[in-house]
């Protein structure tokens, strides 16, 4: 699973992530601004409620003395928080219409995790509560989550991640430097995704 310039598979949600929801009354945070968020009134989780199972999270934070739902040793992560490259998202619902973005992390200060965090953050519509980068929303990610909420569905929720959202990536090394700075350019990396999938995402701009 760690092998470079390799795509994986499409890799549930769940297999890489869980999801605690923006706000949750039985977890810790640090966060100190106190919100209503799907009718749950508390404080946001660390990194909007998103956590990377593979990561370590330290002494600080919503996720330090929560065991995963799933031990390591029972399934593994195929992604760490530094690996960089070029990832793929697929949002497909019950057979809705499918949406698909694709990014790339190329620094191991952002790396795909970091990217992924940001996308998902826009997935649930999020943002004004997120920090940084990610408090910015995007006009392609409003019409998506228009698109379901016009169902009646909710991106917001952990099930609609765990059932919906797939992540395909490939890692490239960080002393690649020429292959880096290729995949900088967005019609290189959108290239790659039409030739793998001969469509091009609907979520990128």
């Amino acid at each position: 699973m760690d092998d470079y310039k390799s795509l994986t598979k499409w890799i549930k949600f769940e297999d890489l992530y869980e999801y605690h929801g923006l706000v949750n009354s039985g977890l810790r945070t640090y966060r100190s601004e106190n919100i209503i968020w799907n009718r749950l009134k508390g404080k946001p989780l660390q990194d909007n409620g998103f956590r990377l199972r593979s990561k370590n999270y330290g002494k600080v934070g919503s996720y330090y003395s929560l065991p995963l739902e799933v031990p390591l040793e029972k399934k593994i992560c195929a992604l760490n928080e530094k690996d960089i490259g070029v990832f793929f998202v697929k949002i497909n619902y019950n057979h809705n219409k499918p949406f698909h973005y694709i990014g790339t992390s190329l620094k191991s200060s952002f790396g795909i995790h970091q990217g992924l965090l940001g996308i998902f953050i826009l997935i649930a519509g999020t943002c004004k509560f997120a920090g940084g980068s990610y408090k910015e929303d995007r006009t392609k990610f409003i019409e998506m989550r228009k698109f379901f909420t016009d169902k009646k569905i909710d991106t917001s929720t952990p099930i609609f991640f765990k059932n919906s959202v797939y992540i395909s990536f490939f890692k490239i090394l960080k002393s690649d430097k020429i292959l880096a700075q290729t995949l900088r350019s967005k019609e290189v990396t959108l290239n790659i995704f039409k030739n793998f999938f001969n469509f091009e995402p609907e979520l990128n701009s």
